[in-house]
Formats: C-alpha cells, sequence, structure tokens
C-alpha cells in the first residue's frame, strides 16, 4: 500500500496505483477506501471493464446493490462476454427481491460458461426464493454435479 502511495506522490496520473490500491484496501475489508480507488481508476481508465467490476463487487458488500448494478451494467456494455457481471449482478437484483432479473442474468451467465457451477446454485436460490421448486432443485443438481459445494448444500437441504 505505502509503495502505491509513493507511486501516486510522484504521478497521480498512474491508474493502476488507484487499482491496486482499491485491491488491497478491499483485501483489508476497508470498503469505502476501496471504492474510492476504484472510482479514481474508473475516471482515468473509463473503457476497463474490471474497474467497474472490482468497483460493483464492492458495493455489493457493502449492501449498496442499485450502485453495483449500475457498475455490472458499464461491465456489460463494455464486454457483453463478461460472464461474471451477469452472475454477480444477478446476485444484486436477487438481494433487491427481483428474482425474475436475477434469474435472466443467471441465465445469460449459463448461455455464456456452461460449466459453472456457483451459476447454476445462483440460479437455483433465485428459483427457490420465487417459489419454483422444481426448477430450483433441477439448478442445485447441476450445481452439484459440477462440484459447487453450495450447490451439494442447497440440493440436500431444499430437494428433500
Amino acid at each position: 500500500l505505502a509503495d502505491y502511495k509513493q507511486v501516486l506522490a510522484a504521478d497521480k496520473e498512474y491508474s493502476s496505483a488507484y487499482y491496486n490500491i482499491g485491491v488491497a484496501y478491499e483485501n483489508l475489508e476497508d470498503l469505502s477506501a476501496a471504492v474510492d480507488n476504484y472510482t479514481k481508476f474508473i475516471t482515468l481508465v473509463t473503457d476497463d471493464p474490471d474497474g467497474y467490476f472490482k468497483r460493483g463487487n464492492v458495493k455489493i458488500e457493502l449492501e449498496d446493490y442499485n450502485s453495483a448494478i449500475q457498475d455490472y451494467n458499464m461491465v456489460i456494455k463494455l464486454d457483453p462476454k463478461y460472464t461474471d457481471a451477469y452472475n454477480n449482478r444477478g446476485v444484486a437484483k436477487r438481494s433487491l427481491l427481483d428474482y425474475k432479473g436475477a434469474i435472466a442474468d443467471y441465465d445469460e451467465a449459463i448461455k455464456l460458461e456452461a460449466n459453472d457451477g456457483s451459476t447454476y446454485n445462483n440460479r437455483g436460490y433465485a428459483k427457490h426464493l420465487a417459489g419454483d421448486a422444481v426448477g430450483a432443485c433441477a439448478d442445485f443438481k447441476k450445481s452439484a454435479a459440477l462440484g459447487d459445494e453450495d450447490g451439494k448444500a442447497n440440493l440436500a437441504e431444499l430437494c428433500k
């Protein structure tokens, strides 16, 4: 952290330093400082989806779901095949009780990466919350088959 701050003292426009400081603060669980540094990175590098993605992830941790969705929207605008952005936007929508929107995002993530068990688990959980027990259990089964531990646990607990 000190090294990056020293770099910024010499060059305030060194965008990678802001990104890496954001990562460091995220790891230290200083989430507001992480958001601030990702924002500085984004201000300097407006077309890099990773900055928006990382900031969106921190905003989810801060339970700022609407703002996280805006960041994931920007990621998808910059890179329509950024699978994790669809998945994480689904998490944010599910947290806002928008199960239909969450399921649509998980569907898109699965189209892009069909072998990610965690996405099937996430979609299954959204279906479960939406009252679709059959669809939820099918997703948990697929998630478990792909080796996802949460999918295995949800299959055992919710699909008896």
